[in-house]
């Protein structure tokens, strides 16, 4: 289940971790007992322990150089444990220790070694810790950081954190030597960092590298220097400890019993400001909104292709001359309107052709403005769709200060601008074969027109065409698919074509 993130500004509660909860020993169980060579073999056991919830029923003892751990746990975990951790078992046999024979029950093996439990000597697992040490471990990313640092240090890095848009809280703290005990405080400013993802590492090398200062992560109640580990990891640590609070350092820090003073206060607090506050002088009644003018104003225009053209009466004479022989002769389309025509192809221009005024379409539909302009405001596809109203019948164009909309019903072939229509076409028939029909010219047809006009009409009448896929391509593209028009250029081998109209797809998504 996943914690739940406490509200933004404000940092999470960390409350002490409590005892690890297990059940009393039954009477009858034997003492078992574990002999390591180092104090961090024996964490080592500790922390399974912890995690088995079978902590309570043992105690951290000291023989010279060897550590022991002495309990009253099942004899199968505590044999899997001790070999885990490196360590070796005993078994409490009358008055003293005898090495496990490893088999069966717990028992002592006859003549294997033996120790005197006198010889112990009781430590805490906070000894253990303290011979252990902490070891470097590579920094992982944080996303809460807990720092401790001195007066002159702290303000500097609230004025950082807050320019990062972390949150940040801080708090005074009382430090007391953990290990040798003092009644002498070190005080300092406890620093909390979080951030919607993870905290700077930038700003946290930069801190750990000021002097008198550290940077830690929190496990329960104690705080362990980012960058290194106990061989107790930190949830063991945190219950062992529990509920003292605690910070564990390398030497150039130390290790420390934390007594917060009073409650978190926001790191804004701690910023000035040359802002004054001032009253101001009334002026009156401001709560009605103004409308929005939509205008056009300069955008960039790098990467933008040209969807269209805008063309006045001396460009069509001009295309009429330019384009013949060119590709854009076989797909681009005229519209005309009153004194300007719109020029354009399935899937755009693509290229500035240096006539007219180049556009850019910027949806939904046809609607186009010159290009290197953009609407402001900026609207939403929403908004352009009910404002400009362009769809599968009329395309408009935004200029300054003007609106045009084109009939996409009028609209033909750019060729038409230099072919003024088919040339006279001679209908050649046999002598007979004319005569025969003017023959049958006498005789009433059973429709309006004589049998000889319905058979040349044959020769004159054009074949139906079914529609080509640019015809499918540009009705989708005007009717707003644009995914079904790149798809139908894609299929069609226009692979610049599908990925511009793609890329419309995409930004008028968003």
């Amino acid at each position: 289940m996943t914690e739940a993130r406490p509200p933004a500004g404000r940092l999470r509660r960390v409350e002490p971790a409590p005892a690890p909860a297990v059940a009393t020993p039954p009477r009858d169980r034997p003492v078992l007992g574990a002999r390591f060579g180092s104090a961090a073999a024996a964490l080592g056991l500790v922390g399974r322990l912890v995690a088995a919830q079978r902590f309570d029923a043992v105690g951290c003892h000291r023989a010279g150089d060897s550590w022991w751990v002495l309990g009253q746990v099942e004899p199968d975990l505590w044999r899997t444990a001790v070999d885990a951790a490196g360590g070796v078992a005993f078994v409490r046999a009358g008055r003293t220790l005898v090495r496990d024979t490893g088999i069966g029950p717990a028992t002592a093996g006859r003549g294997r070694e033996q120790v005197d439990p006198a010889g112990l000597t009781p430590v805490t697992v906070l000894d253990l810790v303290r011979v252990a040490g902490l070891q470097p471990v590579p920094p992982t990313p944080l996303t809460e950081a807990f720092l401790l640092l001195p007066g002159f240090v702290a303000r500097t890095v609230l004025r950082r954190a807050l320019d990062l848009g972390l949150h940040v809280e801080h708090r005074l703290t009382r430090l007391f030597p953990l290990f040798s005990g003092g009644d002498e405080p070190t005080t300092m400013v406890e620093v909390a960092l979080r951030g919607d993802r993870n905290v700077s590492p930038a700003l946290l090398a930069a801190v750990a590298r000021s002097p008198l200062s550290a940077v830690c992560r929190r496990t329960g109640s104690v705080l362990v220097q980012h960058g290194t580990t106990s061989p107790l990891d930190d949830a063991a640590l945190a219950a062992v400890l529990a509920p003292d609070a605690a910070v564990l350092a390398d030497a150039g820090f130390g290790c420390w019993r934390v007594e917060p003073v009073g409650e978190w206060v926001s790191g804004v607090a701690a910023v000035e400001t040359d802002l004054p506050v001032v009253d101001q002088r009334p002026l009156g009644d401001h709560g009605e909104l103004p409308p929005t003018t939509v205008r056009l104003v300069p955008a960039l225009v790098s990467g933008q292709q040209v969807d269209a053209a805008l063309l006045d009466e001396g460009d069509l004479a001009t295309i009429a001359l330019l384009l013949p022989g060119h590709p854009l002769a076989e797909i681009a389309i005229v519209v005309p309107g009153a004194d300007r025509h719109l020029l354009t192809a399935p899937g755009g221009l693509l290229q500035n052709l240096g006539v007219g005024e180049p556009l850019a379409c910027v949806g939904p539909g046809p609607l186009y403005v010159p290009l290197g302009r953009r609407l402001s405001p900026h609207l939403p596809s929403a908004a352009r769709a009910e404002l400009f109203r362009a769809d599968e019948q009329t395309a408009v164009v935004v200029l300054d200060g003007r609106v045009l909309a084109f009939s996409l019903r009028l609209r033909e072939p750019v060729w038409h601008q230099w072919v003024q229509g088919p040339p006279e076409i001679e209908t050649q028939l046999p002598a007979e074969v004319a005569a025969a029909l003017s023959a049958l010219d006498d005789v009433p047809p059973p429709m309006s027109q004589t049998w000889g006009s319905r058979v040349r009409n044959l020769f004159r009448d054009e074949p139906v065409r079914p529609g080509s896929w640019r015809d499918d391509a540009l009705t989708a593209e005007l009717a707003g698919d644009l995914v079904h028009a790149a798809d139908l250029h894609r299929r069609n081998n226009d692979p610049l074509r599908a990925a511009h109209l793609y890329e419309r797809a995409a930004r008028e998504a968003r």
